[in-house]
């Protein structure tokens, strides 16, 4: 019986930390590595990771950094429309109109950094 007890609650502490080790909190914003979206904590709006990108110098939903390194995200530009549609994690297309999410490029206190690639998109914060 005592076996049975202690095997559960190692199994319910094991899915505990594997949930949380799939969620990355980069302090205003939280990624979900599993579902490619990161969420603002104090809207509880959340975005995906993929998508169409408009960028603005006013009311932005995430402020972004640009880096060659220490990325929380590797992001491809897709300049298609078809049939290369942003829908893998880190695909991105800028538009001028209809965004799935507005940006802010900045070089100091950004929501999330990012490395522009040409392959292998994707979350790599840890």
């Amino acid at each position: 019986m005592k076996k049975s007890v202690f095997l559960t609650l190692f199994f319910a502490v094991l899915s505990v930390i594997s949930a949380s080790a799939q969620k990355v909190d980069l302090g205003k914003f939280v990624i979900d590595k599993n579902n490619c979206t990161i969420t603002n904590k104090d809207t509880k709006e959340t975005f995906n990771l993929y998508g169409n990108y408009e960028i603005v110098e006013s009311f932005p939903d995430l402020c972004v950094k640009i880096v060659d390194s220490f990325e929380d995200l590797d992001v491809k530009k897709i300049t298609t429309y078809y049939p290369n549609t942003p829908e893998n994690c880190g695909e991105f297309r800028e538009v001028k109109s209809f965004p799935d999410i507005r940006i802010k490029i900045v070089t100091s206190f950004p929501d999330i950094t990012v490395k522009i690639v040409d392959s292998f998109p994707g979350i790599h914060a840890n």
